[in-house]
């Protein structure tokens, strides 16, 4: 990717999603995965873009980065795209990581509405919102909690 700058937004999407899959999986701690959803913060606040601030002054100087983040920064930057990234989505859509901002809906029931509903993104969600009885029907959907997530997605 010579020549193309990514942007601090497409750097931090990659850490957000990254922060989601490990902790979809579980394959770290919670709280291990965070550091990658800090980084994201972080990039996302920076006022140039990460590319300057990786020539100019590393990209250490941000908070909330460590040698490991350092390197997957580093690697997008670099690459365009991230193996650790690709590694902990494995088969699930990029766009499954839409759903873990919706208020009320935790790893488990997204999950859940991928493999008994097919949705993988935030649209999905949308339209499988409007056939309630499918919705309900899955294990870990009462009315309280499909009432709470149609609110939160509207």
């Amino acid at each position: 990717m010579k020549g193309t700058i990514i942007s601090n937004e497409d750097v931090a999407r990659i850490l957000k999603e990254i922060d989601f899959f490990l902790r979809f999986h579980g394959f770290v701690h919670p709280m291990k995965a965070k550091r990658f959803q800090q980084a994201a913060h972080a990039v996302s606040l920076w006022p140039r873009e990460v590319m300057e601030a990786i020539h100019l002054h590393g990209v250490t100087e941000l908070p909330h980065i460590d040698g490991l983040v350092d390197a997957v920064i580093a690697e997008i930057l670099t690459t365009g795209s991230c193996t650790l990234h690709q590694e902990v989505c494995g088969p699930y859509p990029y766009s499954l990581a839409e759903l873990s901002g919706i208020p009320g809906l935790n790893l488990k029931q997204i999950f859940l509405l991928y493999r008994h509903a097919g949705v993988r993104s935030l649209a999905d969600l949308r339209k499988a919102v409007g056939n309630p009885q499918h919705l309900l029907g899955i294990p870990g959907f009462g009315p309280h909690s499909f009432a709470r997530m149609s609110q939160a997605i509207q």
